[in-house]
């Protein structure tokens, strides 16, 4: 059963071109994130569900088979639970953000270079969102650092799904490779 903050990762096949590319510059099998509150996954995606495209923030009321469901180790607080979903439900409607996709890939490795000169090329207020930057200023917005030290721009799926602070809970693949 999800609780507020849980992440829900995809751990999928290289199926499309975003699939791919995320996958070749992080490394990981891990290309997707979304996150629960108050009975409602939020996500920021492009994808097309019968006739409609979507493009940015949305907000979906069931979660699709083949995702790995986590915890956040610690506690929510009702304040910070309230914040959160404050935070995810103004988002609806915000682009998701095709330039820092596309250019994942010079800008993921360099990402340590970002950190020391503590500067973002892509800011989320003029570009909107990738997946995992949702998710993490999500958790950033009521104090919590599900990545030390990293910008939530370059806050990979990945990265998220290797933090210390979430607990892999259920899901057809864990950390350790076993369903």
């Amino acid at each position: 059963m999800a609780k507020n903050g849980d992440v829900f990762f995809k751990i999928g096949d290289a199926d499309n071109l975003f699939t791919k590319l995320i996958k070749e510059v992080t490394g990981c099998p891990v290309t997707h994130c979304i996150i629960y509150m108050y009975g409602s996954y939020y996500e920021s995606t492009i994808k097309r569900q019968g006739l409609k495209w979507y493009n940015g923030v949305i907000r979906d009321f069931s979660i699709k088979k083949g995702y790995t469901q986590a915890h956040f180790k610690g506690f929510l607080t009702i304040e910070q639970t309230q914040k959160m979903y404050e935070f995810l439900y103004h988002r609806i409607g915000v682009r998701y953000n095709w330039l820092l996709l596309l250019n994942m890939w010079w800008i993921y490795p360099l990402k340590g270079l970002w950190k020391k000169l503590q500067w973002s090329p892509y800011s989320k207020k003029m570009f909107g969102f990738i997946c995992s930057q949702l998710v993490d200023s999500a958790y950033l917005d009521v104090g919590i650092d599900l990545v030390k030290d990293r910008k939530a721009a370059y806050t990979s799926p990945c990265d998220l799904y290797n933090s210390k602070k979430l607990t892999i809970v259920r899901g057809l693949t864990t950390k350790d490779g076993n369903g």
